[in-house]
Parts: C-alpha cells; sequence; structure tokens
C-alpha cells in the first residue's frame, strides 16, 4: 500500500476503496464510485495523459447492450420505470469509460491489493453474517433443514445491516473464494504462516457462508468454475486427474451429506414437478417453468426490438395472470434470466449484444491464460442463467467492477 502512495496512484487507492463494496450498503458504493471516477478523471487530465482511441472500440462492445437499453426508451411505455432500471445499471457503462478512457496502467501488484481487498471485504461481511446465526441461535437448525425451511437463508433475507439475496452474496463470496485459492496457488512458498492461516480462515467463513445460503446457482457456477482452475493450473495430468475427481467426488458428497444443500438440490427438485405451480405449492423450481414460460411468450410477440426497457415486468405480469396461482401477484417476478431480460427488452439485437460483451471477454481471458477471469466469467455467464444478476445494485457493481478491471489489467500485463 505505501508504494501506491509513494507513486501518488490515487486512482488505485480510490479503486481499493471501491473493492471494499460487499460491506457498503448501496448509497455508500455509489458515493464510493463517483470519488473513484472524479479523482481518476483529473488525474487524467493532471498528468496530461492521452486516450487510447482504441478503447472507444471496447467500450462499445462491453457496454453496447446498456446502450441499446436506453434507446429502447423511445418505444417503452413506462419510461420512468425504464429510467430507474438503467441509473441502476450505470456502472456497466461507467466502469469501461473510467477505468479504459482515463484510467492509468493498473499492474499486477495493483491487483493484488484491489483483490485482497475485496477478499478482506468479503470475509469481513462474511464474519457478521455468521454472528447474526449465532445471535438468533441458528447453529442448532443444522441438521433440521428442509427446502420449506431454511433458517439461516431466511435470515440473509432479512439481516439488521444489509439485506441480501443469497445468490448474489454467494457469487460474492465464491468468488473471493476462488480468488483466495489462486493467490495461495501463486505465491504459496514465499508466504508467510499467518498469512496462509488467514487465506484458509477467509475460505472457511466465506465457504460456510455460502453453503448455508444454499442458492443453487452459485455454487453450481462455483464448481464449475473451479474444474476449470484446477484443469488450468495444475500441470501434470496425473495431478489434473486425481485433483478433479476428488474435487467432483467431495462435491457430490456434499450436496447428499449437508443439509443445506440436500434439501436444496436432492430433497426440492424430488418434490417439484417440472410445470409451472398450481395453486399454493410453489418453490424456487416451479415458480420459475412459469417464468421460462411467460418470458418465451413475450419475447416470441417482440422478438425484433423487445418491449422497451419500462415495459417488461407490466408485459410479464399480464402473461402471469394466465397461471392458476397466486404466487405471481403475491410477489414481483422478472425474467430470473439475464439473457431472457435483455431478449425481452430489447429484442433479438439486445441479447446479441450483450451474448457478443461475454463472448468478447471469454476470448480476451483464453487467449491470455488469465485463469481468474476466466473463473470470474464462467461465474457470472452461469448464473445470468437463473437471476437477472445485471439488475440490482450488488450484482452490478459486482459485474462491472471486476469484468473491467481484468481487461484493463490484461491490457498492461496479460495473463496473472
Amino acid at each position: 500500500m505505501k508504494e501506491i502512495l509513494k507513486e501518488k496512484r490515487y486512482d488505485i487507492l480510490f479503486l481499493i476503496i471501491v473493492s471494499f463494496f460487499p460491506i457498503y450498503k448501496n448509497a455508500l458504493s455509489s458515493i464510493s464510485i463517483i470519488l473513484f471516477s472524479l479523482v481518476t478523471v483529473g488525474t487524467f487530465i493532471y498528468l496530461k495523459r492521452k486516450i487510447v482511441k482504441e478503447n472507444y472500440k471496447y467500450i462499445l462492445i462491453l457496454s453496447g447492450f446498456y446502450l441499446y437499453s436506453i434507446i429502447s426508451l423511445l418505444y417503452t411505455s413506462d419510461i420512468k420505470e425504464g429510467v430507474k432500471e438503467l441509473q441502476t445499471s450505470v456502472p456497466i457503462l461507467l466502469f469501461p469509460i473510467i477505468l479504459l478512457l482515463f484510467g492509468g496502467n493498473i499492474a499486477k501488484k495493483h491487483f493484488k491489493y484491489i483483490s485482497l481487498s475485496y477478499l478482506t471485504a468479503c470475509t469481513i461481511q462474511g464474519i457478521y453474517i455468521i454472528s447474526q446465526f449465532y445471535k438468533y441461535n441458528l447453529f442448532r437448525s443444522i441438521s433440521e433443514a428442509q427446502f420449506y425451511n431454511l433458517p439461516f437463508r431466511n435470515l440473509i433475507f432479512k439481516l439488521d445491516y444489509m439485506k441480501f439475496h443469497p445468490s448474489y452474496l454467494s457469487l460474492w463470496f465464491l468468488f473471493a473464494v476462488i480468488i483466495a485459492l489462486h493467490f495461495l496457488y501463486k505465491n504459496f512458498k514465499s508466504l508467510k504462516f499467518y498469512h496462509i492461516l488467514l487465506l484458509l480462515i477467509s475460505v472457511g467463513v466465506l465457504t460456510f457462508v455460502s453453503v448455508a445460503s444454499s442458492a443453487k446457482i452459485s455454487i453450481i457456477a462455483f464448481l464449475l468454475a473451479m474444474l476449470y482452475f484446477l484443469f488450468s493450473l495444475l500441470k501434470s495430468w496425473k495431478i489434473k486427474f486425481v485433483s478433479i475427481v476428488v474435487f467432483i467426488g467431495l462435491a457430490i458428497t456434499g450436496i447428499y451429506k449437508i443439509p443445506f444443500l440436500k434439501s436444496r438440490f436432492i430433497d426440492e427438485i424430488k418434490a417439484t414437478k417440472f410445470e409451472p405451480p398450481v395453486g399454493d405449492f410453489h418453490n424456487s423450481v416451479n415458480i420459475r417453468f412459469g417464468i421460462m414460460n411467460c418470458a418465451t411468450a413475450v419475447f416470441s410477440n417482440n422478438w425484433l426490438f423487445g418491449v422497451g426497457i419500462g415495459d417488461a415486468q407490466k408485459e410479464l405480469n399480464n402473461c402471469y395472470t394466465k397461471f392458476d396461482t397466486n404466487v405471481y401477484t403475491d410477489s414481483t417476478y422478472n425474467t430470473h434470466n439475464n439473457y431472457f431480460h435483455y431478449a425481452v427488452i430489447t429484442g433479438i439485437f439486445g441479447l446479441l449484444l450483450f451474448i457478443i460483451a461475454l463472448i468478447f471477454q471469454y476470448r480476451l481471458a483464453f487467449s491470455n491464460h488469465n485463469v481468474l477471469f476466466a473463473c470470474f466469467l464462467i461465474m457470472v455467464s452461469v448464473s445470468f442463467f437463473v437471476e437477472n444478476v445485471l439488475v440490482r445494485n450488488h450484482g452490478v457493481v459486482f459485474y462491472a467492477f471486476f469484468s473491467t478491471l481484468f481487461i484493463k489489467l490484461i491490457q498492461n500485463e496479460g495473463k496473472i
């Protein structure tokens, strides 16, 4: 940290401040991003840096789907709702503009501070959540977990300090676990014992909270990312094979033996018909079948340009009335799928722009052998299938921050 101050890299310092977003409430997260933007632009002007024109292309590729969403305001009827969503998603455009146009070089040493600060913030948040589990005596309920009664998961929805959706929380935490494991793998010989111990404690805390939150898709995304992680970093084919087999064995054992996971991965699926809910019987699985049914119908009727960013929810709600259940009127359900979301609001063109942005990032990650970036992309792109990650502040900041950070790092350093 001293060398950052010595170099007068105040833009990196404020980027580190932004990286603590897992412990910020939405307002504080926004303030940190604004301060970072102002400091970075100010530094750019003061040092008389020049804009790299090629980065305009990168910004258009990364944020094209967001820009197209802005255009969809021209044909949406509920402009107020559309503007509200666009405001939440501003980091998708802001981070590429600030970092790629005005930001200074980001070296490996800078990334180390930023990523470990993020890991620290996640660990602090994880310790706080575990303290709340203890406060409400939930550890007595571990063996009693059922898919319709998950006390740890339920508490996360209504924490005193900051309410989380478990899927977003687990996405943060499990990517932080990969950061910690990657750092351990790359620096094990040079680390002191207490550094290793602290990293392992962080991994334990974050893994426990993620398992307790029982977010299926985040856990699946993590397992897939870890398979890639092991395959990419381990050099010997024999070690790769043994490690992957052991990892898969542990994952399957955990799903069957850990009550939180068994209730969500096994019991809930066994008890559910793969069709939209009827009456009062509903859960996270069959609700999504109804959502998928309606998202497909709305897209089919508006496949070229979509319904516009302000009208998506209204169109879905109109479709939900055909189901013989009150579940869709008791709560508001968006597409729960980011691919469907952009297909519904911007049609085939917006969906293609979204997919192109992901393909572009995958190509950069794989061609530069950047394992962490690839793991991040695997986790978010898998999560996009069952969650609208990019319509909530918690998901938008996470995606936009790391997506742009990795690209900026690759421009300067290549693989890490």
